[in-house]
């Protein structure tokens, strides 16, 4: 089934691609999801016409994950965690604790797009990627310290 992709779907395509996958695929995920059409000749037509109103807006969304790319990689991020007698941490920081530090220093980031390989367990300084756009990944340096 062919279908015209009007979200960006990893592993499928961008916006305004008319692209070819299973029909359930279509049926019960793309199309109720509202990340793709069915490729109508009606459907068609109408892309063409919308295309450039969401080529403007990719641009805008990819020079404001730029921006905020920059904003993260500026200074590393402080996030305080309880530490025992022998400076062990009480858990471990976990991508939840990474987006509320995010969040008080001002940067609204999902944590879905923190891509933490494994909880942190030591204090210190630790590298962090986020996922910002598809084009664009941030480096950021949580900087684990004694509460």
């Amino acid at each position: 089934m062919e279908v015209i992709l009007q979200q960006f779907v990893e592993n499928l395509g961008k916006p305004g691609d008319v692209v070819k996958v299973r029909a359930g695929f279509a049926r019960n995920y793309l199309i109720p999801r509202g990340l793709a059409a069915p490729a109508t000749p009606k459907h068609v037509r109408k892309m063409q016409h919308v295309r450039r109103g969401i080529e403007s807006a990719a641009k805008k969304a990819l020079e404001a994950a730029r921006a905020l790319a920059a904003k993260i990689g500026e200074k590393p991020i402080p996030l305080k965690v309880k530490v025992g007698e022998q400076g062990k941490l009480y858990g471990s920081v976990t991508v939840r604790d990474i987006e509320e530090a995010l969040g008080a220093g001002g940067i609204t980031v999902d944590r879905r797009a923190i891509h933490l390989p494994e909880p942190i367990k030591a204090l210190g300084d630790q590298t962090v990627e986020i996922r910002l756009h598809p084009e664009v990944t941030a480096r950021a340096t949580i900087s684990v310290v004694a509460q």
